[in-house]
């Protein structure tokens, strides 16, 4: 089963990193279980602390800079953007029994996140 608060950059570069702060884009974060959405999370790619967390993995692994052929992923997950000040909740499940199945599969910590968020009215 794979973690529901997790995100994946596939392929990426320091060229892509940059790419994005260049273009200061949102990153999005759903969660599906069983095809069903329970999920949506906005948040701006440029918060300091999402980019920090990133550069300290593109140091890891390409740590020379960028080698022609040599892609990274690069994976994340909601401690590296639960601090985002631009953190919006666009969509949360309204669905009891979906919540409740979402309890179970994810990390408790962030299914109290969600529900934070909701509670502080920060849906969208």
């Amino acid at each position: 089963m794979h973690r529901s608060d997790a995100g994946v950059f596939s392929t990426f570069t320091w060229k892509a990193h940059k790419d994005c702060q260049d273009k200061n884009i949102k990153v999005l974060v759903s969660g599906y279980i069983n095809g069903i959405l329970l999920y949506t999370i906005e948040f701006d790619y440029n918060d300091p602390i999402f980019v920090a967390f990133i550069e300290k993995q593109l140091k890891k692994q390409l740590a020379n800079g960028d080698v022609p052929g040599r892609n990274k992923t690069i994976t994340f997950n909601y401690k590296s953007y639960s601090d985002n000040k631009s953190l919006k909740l666009y969509y949360l499940c309204r669905d009891e029994t979906n919540l409740k199945i979402l309890n179970w599969c994810s990390n408790k910590n962030f299914f109290e996140f969600l529900m934070r968020l909701k509670m502080n009215n920060r849906i969208v």
